[in-house]
């Protein structure tokens, strides 16, 4: 019974963080945005999985993605860090 009571209430306080995590303006603001670019999203995705892949799996999208990364804003780590294996 007590396993159960703890769930419930974390049950709860998950429903209630969700709730105030979708009722912020800037949550709302940027889910609002997601949904606007969801056509140009796609229509990006499949003309990038529609590339053929050479032997070398991978490297015939490596001309499309530099350009894609620059207009999404998104950026690697910095070059000095080095790679997690």
């Amino acid at each position: 019974m007590a396993i159960r009571a703890q769930t419930a209430a974390a049950g709860a306080g998950v429903e209630a963080a969700t709730a105030a995590i979708l009722a912020d303006s800037k949550v709302i603001k940027t889910l609002e945005d997601i949904k606007a670019d969801d056509d140009r999203a796609l229509v990006e995705q499949k003309r990038i999985t529609e590339i053929p892949a050479p032997a070398i799996q991978g490297a015939g999208q490596g001309h499309v993605l530099p350009e894609a990364v620059p207009r999404t804003r998104l950026q690697g780590p910095p070059r000095s860090t080095p790679r997690a294996m």
